[in-house]
């Protein structure tokens, strides 16, 4: 209110004229003093402003809006002129404000998600220039804050996906457009802006907010029986599907008592992609991306894990936490994954003798299987090269005998595994594999 009033008063806000006793509604603005008639009198400038509106919205397909996220907005001096907090609509008024430039600031305290090793995938295609990511989506990919894209955003992601790395040197969020320009009242008397958001490293905007992450275990198909003389095993992860791919991120449960010590990733190609895994007590995170298209027939093995310790069981795979996906990013639907089951029990009528161990010059190895089973054997040195592999049909006496000359082979740990391939009820195969260590002596 105006005090004394009956005159005109001009501010760099604008002009207002009132009479004796008027009254004028709207939003503080200034104080100062006006004069009548030679006397000094206080009065309160009001000036009416456009209300500002943000909308906060995930930048995925479904443009799901972003609940519970504080957002401040400052001018040009950091000083806080409004803010609060997004409804479910993820929409929040931060009050009226003069025209000119504000900065939007976002502050969400929910647990990164929607990242995997899909996201790795393109986030090296588009530093090798194969994928484009533009805008938010190209910031979303640069994680190691030195604002330039390389195959290592892409192996940090993968890192923080597996376990092994608990953040990133960035923030987890990236939002656009972070500045706003509020217009004249003349303009709109509510000036709404759309603000997007992504997590860092969701490059194909696969979050969806409120959405339920909970597990769903199931055992892989089970496709032999697998026992170990010494407590190491060579566990095969194979595909049942024909398919093309281009990213993995397998998170599993391994039976109890077992240690993992190495995966390896079965693509034949000079360009295998990076593989990352991480374990938490019987919990395996393997993630992997190719540098080319991997052209999967039905059946093959495609990863393979070292794991040591006594354990009978099957491996368990979390469904909503894995994701297989093509060599352009594109994540397949309906595949399934098998393995052998791990055994601590003598497997019947099959077995698998090396002697004499540790070895010098001269190794002999003898199969005893079934009739007619197919047996294939090969021996691998410390880092997964075969040395030696052989592979026959067991005849009638039910075993088979190599004798092999071991002078050349370097001083160190090797392994002998053993597949058995038989027929169970008709056509059904049944695998079962035995491994066991070799010592070979300088």
């Amino acid at each position: 209110m105006v005090a004394g009033g009956g005159h005109t008063s001009s501010s760099q806000f604008g002009t207002l004229s009132v009479t004796l006793g008027e009254t004028v509604a709207g939003d503080y603005i200034g104080a100062g003093t006006s004069s009548r008639a030679g006397i000094q009198q206080p009065f309160e400038l009001l000036n009416f402003l456009p209300v500002v509106k943000v909308q906060l919205r995930y930048k995925n397909t479904q443009s799901s809006a972003l609940a519970g996220v504080v957002v401040q907005l400052k001018d040009s001096l950091n000083r806080l002129i409004g803010s609060g907090v997004t409804d479910a609509q993820g929409e929040v008024p931060l009050g009226s404000v003069r025209e000119g430039s504000y900065a939007l600031q976002f502050q969400d305290n929910r647990a990164w998600a929607g990242v995997n090793g899909t996201d790795a995938l393109l986030i090296n295609r588009a530093y090798v220039g194969t994928m484009p990511l533009a805008g938010l989506f190209a910031q979303a990919a640069e994680v190691s804050g030195n604002r330039l894209l390389n195959s290592a955003d892409a192996m940090l992601v993968m890192r923080r996906v597996a376990g092994s790395l608990n953040g990133f040197a960035t923030s987890d969020w990236r939002y656009l457009p972070d500045q706003v320009q509020v217009q004249p009242l003349a303009v709109a008397s509510v000036q709404t802006f759309l603000s997007e958001g992504l997590f860092a490293g969701d490059v194909n905007a696969s979050y969806v907010p409120g959405a339920s992450q909970r597990a769903a275990w199931s055992n892989l198909h089970e496709n032999g029986v697998m026992r170990s003389k010494d407590s190491e095993y060579t566990l095969p992860l194979s595909l049942l599907q024909a398919t093309d791919l281009g990213a993995a991120t397998l998170s599993l449960d391994l039976p109890a008592g077992l240690e993992v010590t190495g995966v390896r990733c079965l693509q034949k190609t000079d360009q295998e992609g990076p593989l990352v895994y991480h374990q938490e007590g019987q919990r395996l995170q393997v993630i992997w991306y190719g540098y080319e298209s991997w052209e999967v027939k039905a059946g093959d093995p495609v990863f393979e894990l070292k794991v040591k310790g006594v354990a009978n069981g099957m491996v368990r795979l979390d469904q909503t936490a894995s994701e297989l996906a093509d060599s352009w990013g594109a994540a397949h639907q309906d595949w399934t994954m098998s393995t052998l089951r791990l055994s601590e029990q003598p497997l019947p009528s099959w077995s698998l003798v090396a002697y004499p161990n540790p070895v010098g010059d001269r190794l002999q190895i003898q199969a005893h299987g079934q009739v007619g089973d197919l047996s294939e054997l090969w021996v691998t040195d410390a880092t997964g090269r075969r040395v030696w592999s052989a592979s026959e049909v067991i005849g009638g006496d039910g075993m088979f005998q190599w004798n092999l000359e071991t002078a050349a082979w370097a001083a160190g740990v090797y392994h002998l595994e053993s597949t058995f391939k038989s027929a169970i009820e008709g056509l059904a195969p049944l695998t079962h594999r035995e491994m066991l260590s070799i010592v070979k002596m300088p």
